[in-house]
């Protein structure tokens, strides 16, 4: 694969890119077993994602489809009821990462933003 940054790879997929494709539903896949790991780790209510991938409209339907896939798959496996937590956007979208860093070094200087 081509080194291309993460929209690009997005664009190429909706042209077709077989690759692109590829690459995008192993990211759905590995990104929903992260979740399914982290409530079985931290047991949140909820999973709040952000940065620019957050601004696709196909993002938490996708993600949420994968994760139910991880889910129905343990499910059957333990043969018990696997809980979920609820997936959705932060409100600061794309610019959570700028506003944790900006918080987490306020925090550390003692100086307000």
């Amino acid at each position: 694969m081509r080194s291309e940054n993460g929209k690009k790879v997005f664009e190429e997929s909706e042209k077709g890119d077989k690759e692109c494709i590829r690459l995008i539903d192993r990211f759905y896949h590995n990104f929903a077993e992260g979740i399914y790991n982290i409530q079985h780790v931290h047991d949140p209510e909820s999973i709040l994602p952000g940065d620019g991938i957050s601004s696709r409209k196909e993002f938490i339907p996708r993600l949420e489809k994968e994760l139910g896939e991880i889910v129905r798959q343990v499910e059957e496996t333990v043969g018990t009821r696997v809980v979920t937590p609820r997936i959705d956007i932060c409100a600061f979208r794309n610019d959570a990462n700028l506003i944790g860093a900006a918080a987490n070094w306020a925090q550390r200087t003692g100086k307000e933003l």
